[in-house]
């Protein structure tokens, strides 16, 4: 059995992903500035150095208020953030199914174990759904400088 170490994390769901697929955690950038890139749950664009960077909902009720918090995915000078509300441990996974779960659509479900208590949770694919955005024809244009 491959044992994975998993950051967990909730937005809207809880959720796992591999840890070294998450380069930082930020928080919230509060500002958006509207992307071209017509896909739901991409909310917008924030300013990130100099890079512009699409932040995208994995819930699918985001709400009015921003998540506090925003996990940057991929490769330098094409990161992609994901909004989180909460991040809550790192783990390493007890075992993992290869079975796609049907109702958030992740590439596997892993079992962790924290105090005693078990929990299945669906790995999320961060890496390629920020490939999936970042790879879009209509590529975000730079950002202005802030003020």
């Amino acid at each position: 059995c491959e044992l994975y170490r998993l950051m967990v994390f909730e937005a809207g769901l809880t959720l796992a992903v591999r840890y070294t697929h998450v380069s930082r955690i930020l928080q919230s950038p509060g500002k958006l500035v509207t992307s071209r890139y017509d896909q739901a749950s991409v909310m917008g664009l924030f300013k990130f150095g100099d890079l512009s960077i699409h932040l995208v909902a994995l819930d699918s009720d985001p709400g009015t208020e921003p998540a506090p918090y925003v996990l940057l995915v991929g490769p330098p000078h094409q990161q992609v953030g994901f909004a989180a509300n909460r991040v809550c441990s790192l783990q390493t996974s007890d075992w993992r199914s290869a079975d796609i779960d049907p109702i958030t659509g992740a590439d596997a479900l892993v079992q962790l174990s924290e105090g005693g208590r078990s929990s299945v949770l669906p790995i999320a694919n961060l890496l390629s759904l920020a490939k999936s955005v970042t790879g879009h024809a209509d590529a975000p244009s730079p950002l202005p400088a802030a003020s």
